[in-house]
């Protein structure tokens, strides 16, 4: 079995009819592309269909609302989007039939199909899920790593003794640390990989960030910063604890934290009837939610366009919201919307996806 896990913002699967429930990183990874998309929209999670090929079980499709169909061909243990499937969202149901084309039903979206090269019949895999048995893979829980000895200690919460009385700890949310600019043991500016960056006292209250943010590809695990062996593949630095600007420890954990910030802004796109795609020369609606308005501290957003800027200077409601239409010229293929805001030091910036003269299916 595999569900979607909403409070703790991750995949997870059990292996003995629900009874015992453990986290599947590799999913979470493929639904929200690595932190670039959020796990939960409104009441709704990002996975919005699980289903088995009952003709393979090896075979596996996960349909989201943004981020199109996630696929395993080998029982769960590795996903990877199907090429093509991002114009496919808000997936409602897979229908497998013995043969050939999957078809894919949506709220709002049509009706799909996906050719993928079928293994049924003999040449149908067998495969247990998870592979192995009931093992779950391994979930490296957060440590702190001290920055000047790199050392590490589990970490225990804002309690824990690593952060000292006077420290407060920056936490990114759908995303992790990326690149940290530094001046001894000072930090000048913090570069993140996606999601929602904020800053906590000791008592768990959200405070102003005191140190710019910018976003910035990258696997979160600032090799030539922190000196470690305990950052791997899926261990990543989520959090950093700081006194004042200077960096005493990093926070590094394989799934995401546990805090959660006070507001996460939520961009959606959409013609303006509605459906998820667009014809070339048609106005694209982008509407945003849980933004900061002028009077809690928050600039106008501006609006980019497969990163060109395309719009500056939107108001954002006394709600926090915001809508806006506006005019496309882009080739066929997908358009990439980013919405930036600013509010003191800290940088907001979140995407969505919209397909330009989408083809008739996904292959």
């Amino acid at each position: 079995m595999i569900a979607a896990d909403a409070e703790n913002s991750q995949m997870k699967f059990s292996a003995d009819g629900g009874a015992g429930w453990h986290p599947l990183p590799q999913l979470t990874q493929a639904v929200t592309d690595n932190g670039q998309y959020l796990f939960t929209l409104s009441e709704l999670t990002l996975a919005s269909v699980i289903a088995w090929d009952p003709y393979d079980s090896c075979h596996i499709l996960v349909g989201t609302i943004q981020n199109g169909i996630i696929r395993s061909t080998d029982g769960g243990n590795s996903w990877a989007r199907i090429p093509g499937s991002k114009a496919v969202t808000f997936v409602s149901s897979f229908y497998f039939p013995p043969t050939g084309a999957v078809w894919v039903s949506t709220n709002g979206r049509g009706l799909w199909t996906l050719n993928l090269n079928r293994q049924t019949g003999a040449k149908a895999g067998k495969c247990r899920f998870p592979e192995g048995g009931i093992r779950p893979p391994v979930v490296e829980p957060p440590i702190a790593i001290d920055f000047a000895s790199g050392s590490s200690q589990p970490f225990q919460g804002l309690n824990d003794p690593v952060v000292c009385p006077n420290c407060s700890v920056v936490v990114v949310r759908n995303g992790w640390v990326t690149d940290l600019q530094m001046s001894d043991d000072s930090i000048r500016e913090i570069a993140i990989s996606g999601g929602t960056i904020s800053q906590l006292d000791k008592s768990q209250r959200e405070i102003p960030l005191v140190i710019p943010n910018i976003y910035r590809p990258g696997d979160g695990r600032l090799e030539g910063r922190i000196k470690t062996r305990e950052l791997t593949a899926s261990r990543r630095v989520r959090a950093l604890i700081l006194e004042g600007t200077r960096l005493k420890a990093v926070i590094a954990s394989g799934t995401e934290l546990s805090f959660v910030p006070t507001r996460t802004p939520m961009v959606y796109v959409s013609s303006k009837g509605g459906t998820s795609t667009l014809e070339s020369g048609e106005p694209v609606r982008v509407i945003g939610a849980n933004f900061l308005p002028a009077a809690g501290g928050g600039e106008p957003v501006r609006i980019l366009f497969d990163g060109q800027v395309a719009v500056e200077k939107v108001p954002v409601r006394d709600d926090g919201s915001f809508s806006i239409d506006i005019p496309v010229t882009h080739a066929p293929g997908e358009l990439v919307v980013t919405v930036e805001q600013r509010d003191g030091r800290r940088l907001s910036s979140e995407k969505a996806t919209i397909e330009i003269a989408t083809q008739d299916r996904a292959e």
